[in-house]
């Protein structure tokens, strides 16, 4: 998988980079927010079309997910290249977000009231679900009707 990365960089502070979620070319781009430059990026692959990107709390890794390849990406961000792919199986719904706490992974499936989902679900089969290690889900649980209301025509 070709990557574009400086191998210098560390990101310590998450308050430190802003990542760029680039659709269309399959990569996160970072950028230094005090000197505003571009310090690496790293392509995921083809046509993953990356959906969002969260970093830990401590600053170490990164997590995204594709629209089209329904995985998990995980980036080293002293290194900025992918450290593993977890396949998250056939899903309802596009991974929005995706953290880890308490032991597990917790991630947001995001579904859409467009042309662009799966007929017969709509913003209301968005959910959150607990995986384990192995990114196997353990558990799930739907928005309660009233946070979806709060929404409008998109979704989380």
């Amino acid at each position: 998988m070709p990557a574009y990365v400086i191998v210098d960089v560390k990101v310590t502070d998450p308050r430190s980079v802003l990542m760029i979620v680039n659709r269309d070319s399959n990569d996160i781009g970072f950028v230094d927010l005090k000197t505003r430059k571009m310090i690496g990026r790293t392509f995921l692959g083809n046509n993953v079309n990356p959906h969002m990107v969260m970093m830990s709390p401590d600053g170490r890794y990164v997590v995204t997910g594709g629209t089209r390849a329904n995985k998990a990406f995980i980036i080293d961000t002293r290194t900025l290249q992918p450290i593993a792919t977890h396949s998250l199986g056939i899903r309802l719904g596009s991974l929005t977000w995706a953290v880890r706490r308490r032991g597990s992974w917790w991630a947001c499936f995001a579904n859409y009231n467009d042309s662009g989902t799966t007929p017969g679900f709509d913003q209301r089969w968005t959910h959150v679900a607990q995986f384990d290690d192995a990114w196997q889900m353990q558990q799930s649980w739907l928005f309660p009707p009233q946070v979806v209301a709060t929404w409008g025509p998109s979704s989380c």
